[in-house]
């Protein structure tokens, strides 16, 4: 898998979301949190989230009427919805589904009824939104289609996992508008580079949040990497407002050759395989360029694992 699968949890209880953290955590889910159903819709265009877990009692705007907006936005309407409620009336789950709710959790419920919802709507979805609703890029699922593309017919590629460092506290803290702003002025740089670089031939995509994508020619990967990472540096300051909840943004960066599946092998095992080697080793490459403070890239060897 690219990423881990991210679930938004919308709850203002927060003894529920202690509950429902630990339990998505322990089965390898990453997990985001709105208070309620006005910040889940942010959240859900700033992320783009596998699954919204969606609470029915909330403050200024209920899991019903967010579940209504989800369904009428062009962008958010196949993200797979669980409705949790007190409410546990005929009447009440009815509203719900009506709303947009694929499947719906009375509360108090067991955190292996939880789980399995989760996983059968996970299974039944498809794998991200095509493209972003902000930056307007591909998005997750056209990411990974790109990669199993590469994966199958090219021997000279590479991508570059990008992630802004910084990025969820600013989001967790600042407003919608603030968050969009920011993004905006990250994809454009990201867009920027992909044209001095590699404009014909490479792919840029939004994996939500603070992550992006590039797959380009493996000779100018580094260079566009070497570059975007500086140009960061130069211009993030200029982004962040006297009221930004940070003092400073910095990126780092993935680069990991990609190594095509074998020739004349074309089934899905194969192409399942070479993808999940590809996103162990963005992940470890990622997560070597974070563990040094401030913005750096890191290209892929055999020690990193």
């Amino acid at each position: 898998m690219l990423l881990k699968k991210r679930i938004l949890l919308a709850e203002d209880d927060d003894a529920i979301v202690d509950l429902v953290t630990a339990a998505l955590e322990g089965a390898g889910f990453a997990r985001l949190r709105a208070e309620n159903g006005a910040r889940a819709l942010d959240f859900l265009r700033i992320y783009t989230p596998d699954m919204l877990v969606l609470d029915v009692m909330m403050p200024e705007m209920d899991g019903i009427e967010a579940a209504q907006h989800i369904r009428e936005d062009e962008l958010l309407a196949e993200i797979p919805i669980l409705m949790l409620t007190a409410l546990s009336g005929v009447e009440n789950k009815i509203d719900g589904l009506d709303a947009g709710a694929d499947a719906y959790l009375p509360k108090p419920f067991d955190l292996r009824e939880f789980k399995a919802q989760i996983n059968a709507l996970l299974r039944s979805s498809k794998k991200g939104p095509a493209r972003n609703p902000i930056t307007n890029l591909p998005g997750t699922r056209t990411a990974i289609e790109n990669m199993r593309q590469t994966l199958a017919k090219s021997d000279d590629a590479a991508v570059i996992h990008f992630d802004v460092r910084e990025f969820d506290e600013f989001a967790g803290d600042s407003d919608f508008d603030e968050t969009k702003t920011l993004l905006t002025h990250i994809a454009a740089l990201f867009q920027d580079k992909m044209r001095a670089h590699f404009q014909f031939t490479s792919f840029l995509g939004h994996l939500g949040g603070g992550q992006f994508l590039v797959i380009m020619p493996r000779e100018a990967a580094e260079a566009l990497a070497r570059d975007a990472v500086e140009t960061f540096d130069k211009t993030q300051a200029t982004w962040l407002g006297v009221s930004s909840p940070v003092e400073s943004l910095s990126l780092a960066a993935a680069v990991v050759p990609v190594e095509p599946i074998t020739s004349g092998d074309d089934s899905d095992e194969a192409a399942d395989s070479a993808t999940k080697t590809l996103a162990e080793r963005m992940h470890a490459t990622l997560q070597a360029a974070k563990r040094e403070a401030g913005s750096r890239y890191v290209v892929w060897t055999s020690e990193i694992g």
